[in-house]
């Protein structure tokens, strides 16, 4: 009896011991600034880190800003597994415009995009050098808080992407691998967000 208990407990430990551990390599609050997200107040936008927050307002319709986040180092390969998250907050401005995710590569300028919409649609597609290819086009969800707070979030566990919308599950598609050095947030329209609880998880 003792043997047999003994190589089965064996046989529970061992296959647990190689599985991989999310790890968190960018985390932002914004209590302060100490990180220097870059704060402008110009013709076309108007972004500043405050009350905890960090406002993004696009000043023009048909304009899409970005906003990259201050990291040190960040490079994320094709064939890594990670996640990015934050919670979003709409103030005002136009209803159907887009407001989420973005992350990819800088040097190419080849990047994904999550968003999500105050009249409570998302969509998902790569801007290319400035030209949006939408892989997913907009689709109404009734997990969006229209006009309110609601947290995205991306999960890319292999060669498919998962999205989700407060916590809950929208979507599964293929997903092309791509570089990752460049994660931020984009706003497109006139309107303004604030952003927080920023949050890059890659696995070991």
């Amino acid at each position: 009896m003792k043997t047999i208990y003994f190589f089965g407990l064996l046989f529970l430990v061992f296959p647990f011991s190689g599985i991989s551990q999310e790890k968190v390599i960018f985390e932002e609050h914004f209590t302060d600034n100490s990180r220097k997200w870059k704060e402008v107040d110009d013709n076309y936008k108007q972004t500043n880190v405050y009350h905890n927050k960090l406002l993004f307002s696009v000043k023009y319709p048909n304009l899409c800003e970005l906003e990259w986040a201050p990291y040190d180092s960040l490079n994320i390969d094709k064939f890594s597994k990670f996640s990015i998250e934050c919670e979003t907050l709409w103030k005002n401005g136009e209803n159907d415009w887009g407001y989420g995710l973005f992350w990819g590569d800088l040097n190419k300028y080849s990047v994904y995009f999550f968003e999500i919409s105050s009249s409570g649609y998302y969509q998902f597609g790569i801007d290319k050098k400035g030209k949006d290819k939408k892989i997913i086009d907009w689709t109404p969800c009734d997990k969006i808080n229209k006009k309110g707070s609601n947290k995205l979030m991306i999960k890319v566990p292999g060669n498919t992407i998962m999205l989700y919308v407060n916590n809950q599950f929208i979507r599964q598609i293929d997903y092309k691998f791509i570089k990752v050095d460049f994660v931020g947030f984009r706003v497109m329209g006139s309107q303004s967000i604030e952003f927080d609880d920023f949050i890059i998880k890659q696995q070991n």
